[in-house]
């Protein structure tokens, strides 16, 4: 476990402790006075890729009645694709933050990002998404058949990633190259009684709002299936895994045992801890957020 008290900074081969930043107390200040369902609207990103198509090209894709968006870098380092699932609980879009995300993702690494905008629940419960994902995953395998994949996700996005990385070994198809999980959501039941005691400091998310969007996705199925909650799934074979967590997030006690259980599996766990950080801190433009996106996008170059 790599845990960063608060802000740790690589400088000369040495970590050096920071207190948490003044501009990360003012988001989560922030976060606390505005409605999660208000901040995150179905539909948020309209597709207006001009706005993102700064050193780099946005190329809508449509695969088996799939929308998809291909990023691709001016200046391309890495041939391997990242492919990332977006979060949302489930009930909600993908946004301009996750645009944000993964057009400074693709440049800054020189990766090509491929995102897809998966159909969610009340409307469209689970299997949906899963199957969407999947039917993406087999066009970029055999599309790009010589190139490797990074599943990547977060939130509800980094479940998903890791419910398709189970069925794809269960279908017996390429394996990633790499999962890379950020504050995922593992667990829709919301049943873990430490959650309670982190609640207080979460300004993002409730654990009354963690069960709704479960419920909602699960739809007829068992909350504890391993496909929706993949926390229950079999790791075994699944390649290199990095998780991304902060401890002020609700998700980050599911995290914890999800890192112990992959470990008794065998597989290989980078676990990233960051002290009182909020749930997909690094999508924010904090100390911390920025520090979380160097190491993440480091991390592709690997």
């Amino acid at each position: 476990m790599k845990c960063y008290n608060t802000l740790n900074i690589i400088k000369d081969g040495l970590f050096m402790a920071y207190k948490e930043s003044i501009q990360s107390k003012i988001l989560k200040k922030i976060c606390s006075m505005v409605s999660l369902e208000l901040t995150a609207p179905k539909g948020a990103w309209r597709g207006n890729k001009k706005l993102f198509e700064r050193g780099c090209t946005i190329e809508k894709r449509i695969v088996n009645d799939v929308v998809c968006y291909m990023i691709t870098p001016d200046d391309m380092k890495i041939e391997s694709i990242v492919y990332y699932l977006h979060g949302g609980g489930y009930v909600f879009h993908q946004t301009i933050n996750h645009i944000k995300f993964c057009t400074k993702m693709a440049r800054e690494s020189g990766i090509r990002v491929m995102i897809i905008d998966y159909s969610v629940a009340p409307e469209n419960p689970y299997p949906a998404a899963l199957d969407e994902s999947i039917k993406v995953y087999k066009y970029l395998s055999e599309e790009y058949e010589n190139t490797k994949i990074i599943l990547m996700g977060d939130s509800a996005g980094g479940g998903l990633a890791l419910a398709t990385s189970i069925k794809i070994k269960e279908m017996k198809l390429m394996m990633p190259s790499k999962i890379i999980l950020l504050s995922p959501f593992l667990d829709v039941s919301g049943e873990n009684s430490k959650m309670v005691d982190i609640e207080p400091d979460d300004p993002l998310l409730s654990i009354e709002f963690v069960k709704k969007c479960g419920r909602q996705y699960a739809g007829d199925y068992d909350l504890n299936d391993p496909y929706i909650s993949p926390i229950h799934g079999d790791f075994k074979g699944l390649p290199e895994l990095s998780v991304y967590i902060g401890t002020h997030d609700i998700l980050y006690p599911d995290c914890c045992i999800f890192e112990e259980l992959a470990k008794k599996q065998g597989v290989k766990m980078n676990f990233i801890e960051y002290d009182k950080m909020i749930h997909v801190w690094m999508f924010y433009d904090i100390p911390e957020g920025k520090q979380a996106q160097k190491e993440i996008f480091e991390e592709l170059k690997g």
